[in-house]
């Protein structure tokens, strides 16, 4: 079992709404984080798409069910949910950053890991 590091985290990734981040990326984030092995900070989804945090937040919830289609617990769920947030970033518009700047402001002391779940297209 992997070991759980003490050093907090902001994961960003881009492509916050897509197939790979919904099906793939979160589920296994939140398994990892009901196994206590997840170190402490708040993963972020950014995508073009505008949406309010308790849509994204619900969009994510029935990715993390076991292929058999049960339903993780709800005080799991609740507590891997407190750690997600969203925001609304086009990634090749700089402009459009000063959300995701004001949403990762004060935590400079954090690690910060950005994750590009994106179309080659835009690289």
């Amino acid at each position: 079992m992997a070991e759980k590091t003490d050093v907090a985290f902001d994961l960003v990734v881009f492509g916050g709404t897509g197939d790979l981040t919904t099906r793939k990326l979160i589920p296994a984030l939140f398994w990892r984080d009901r196994d206590g092995v997840l170190p402490a900070g708040s993963i972020i989804g950014a995508s073009r798409r505008a949406m309010e945090r308790a849509a994204y937040v619900a969009a994510l919830e029935p990715g993390c069910r076991t292929p058999e289609g049960d339903t993780c617990s709800t005080d799991d769920w609740q507590g891997f949910a407190e750690r997600l947030d969203f925001v609304s970033v086009d990634a090749v518009d700089g402009s459009s950053y000063g959300a995701l700047a004001e949403r990762l402001a004060g935590g400079e002391d954090r690690a910060r890991v950005f994750y590009l779940a994106t179309s080659p297209k835009i690289l």
